[in-house]
C-alpha cells in the first residue's frame, strides 16, 4: 500500500499531469456549458473549440510567450484540450 501511495503522490505532483488536468478541466467545463446552453450548435462548438485551442497553443503561445513555448509543450497542452472536449461530449451524452 505504501508503494501505491508513493506512486500517487509522485504522479499528482508531476508538472505534465497538472498541466494536462488544468487544460482538460477548462475544456470540459466550456464544452459542457456551451453544449447545454446551445444544444442545436454542439458540432459548431466542438469545431470552434478545436480551432481556438490550436490557434492559442500553436500560434499565440509559440510566438508571444516569453520565452517562446516549444511545440512539444504546445502539443501537450493541446492534448489536454482535446481530452477535455471528449469529456464534455461524454457529459452531453449523459445529460
Amino acid at each position: 500500500m505504501n508503494k501505491f501511495l508513493t506512486f500517487l503522490r509522485s504522479f499528482q505532483t508531476n508538472p505534465l499531469f497538472t498541466t494536462l488536468a488544468i487544460h482538460a478541466w477548462l475544456a470540459a467545463w466550456l464544452v459542457t456549458a456551451f453544449g447545454v446552453a446551445f444544444p442545436a450548435h454542439r458540432i459548431a462548438i466542438l469545431v470552434s473549440g478545436v480551432a481556438v485551442a490550436s490557434l492559442k497553443e500553436f500560434w499565440i503561445d509559440h510566438r508571444y510567450e516569453v520565452p517562446p513555448q516549444p511545440y512539444k509543450n504546445a502539443a501537450q497542452d493541446f492534448a489536454g484540450y482535446i481530452l477535455g472536449g471528449l469529456l464534455g461530449v461524454v457529459t452531453w451524452l449523459l445529460i
